[in-house]
């Protein structure tokens, strides 16, 4: 057998050492790298020390959803104290402080406190989520374009080489090696008129208009109008003196008799209901995570997708992500097809 605990599916599967007679490497987390089936042992790598390990299956357990998001923060809090007490980093950002300070004319913390305020107005105006839509195209567009700022090029170089540099942040993040520059642009512009359509798309909100108070008249030479309120106080006024209800109601020159009226109630405002969008948020996280599932499952290490591949990985995906993956489906399917 290859993978008798499923432990390589996905390749660098985060992993729990129990059990093992090292006290010291109990507890702690690893990535499986390869399986010895003549040993019957996992070739794993430690977390925080790399140190390399030969571990048997039984002391080895996939590890939760809880504790990947807990190991992948503190690496990342790590290496982020690693790099800002790194002299050579802290020189080159102050390097950078300097040239971008000296550009604007001003403090960068300005520029950071007007987008700050931009943003919050947009949160005000806009909404939480065309807010976030913006802000996310602008971080994109900035991180792919980030090595051409800081080396300081204009505006057209900027462009030209910005076709190129989505490519590859697609490549990077994807696994896609099939997918030229022209793709990668056409892929671009599809995002950005799929954002532009949500962002012009009003939010349908739910208007439900209700008189002040709803009348009463009746066609009598008496002509008099009662509220609900006062409605309400005749009726229980009639029943702490034990009378019929209606009692209380002026009587009517030409009939008494109360089954004689007419009563004319005011029709009630219809509500609007909200209007069903085809396109949202959800939408659009619901797609990114059916792709990002789908690069872990159908791609192989040399960027090719297999079908093969994507079926074994299905029979061994843990069942809270395959309930995540029917939701996104169904979002899709819903917002497409209904």
């Amino acid at each position: 057998m290859t993978d008798p605990a499923g432990l390589l599916t996905p390749p660098s599967q985060l992993v729990k050492v129990m059990n093992t007679s090292q006290q010291e490497i109990n507890n702690s987390f690893a990535t499986v790298n390869d399986y010895n089936s003549e040993r019957g042992r996992y070739l794993v790598s430690t977390v925080v020390t790399n140190k390399l390990l030969s571990l048997k299956p039984e002391n080895l357990q996939k590890a939760s959803f809880m504790e990947k998001m807990t190991v992948q923060s503190k690496l990342a809090w790590k290496l982020a104290n690693e790099q800002f007490n790194n002299p050579e980093v802290r020189a080159q950002m102050k390097r950078f402080y300097d040239e971008l300070r000296y550009k604007l004319g001003f403090k960068p913390e300005y520029l950071m406190f007007g987008l700050l305020a931009l943003f919050l107005m947009s949160l005000k105006l806009f909404g939480i989520s065309k807010t976030f839509l913006v802000s996310s195209l602008g971080v994109l567009i900035l991180v792919v374009t980030a090595p051409d700022l800081y080396s300081g090029s204009d505006f057209k170089t900027i462009a030209t080489k910005f076709p190129g540099r989505w490519r590859d942040s697609i490549v990077q993040s994807t696994g896609f090696t099939g997918i030229s520059e022209k793709m990668a642009l056409g892929v671009f512009i599809v995002l950005i008129l799929f954002s532009v359509k949500i962002l012009v798309t009003p939010f349908a909100t739910q208007s439900i208009k209700t008189p002040v108070s709803s009348s009463i008249k009746y066609n009598t030479n008496v002509s008099k109008s009662f509220s609900f309120e006062e409605m309400y106080k005749l009726g229980f006024d009639d029943g702490l003196a034990g009378e019929p209800f209606g009692s209380s109601l002026p009587k009517s020159e030409d009939n008494d008799n109360l089954d004689d009226y007419d009563w004319d109630l005011e029709e009630p405002t219809p509500i609007n209901t909200p209007s069903s969008r085809k396109m949202g948020f959800s939408t659009i996280l619901s797609f990114f995570a059916l792709l990002r599932v789908g690069k872990q499952l159908a791609v192989g290490p040399d960027g090719q997708v297999s079908l093969d591949r994507l079926i074994a990985n299905l029979k061994v995906m843990e069942p809270w992500k395959l309930g995540i993956l029917g939701v996104s489906l169904y979002t899709l399917f819903r917002s497409f097809l209904f």
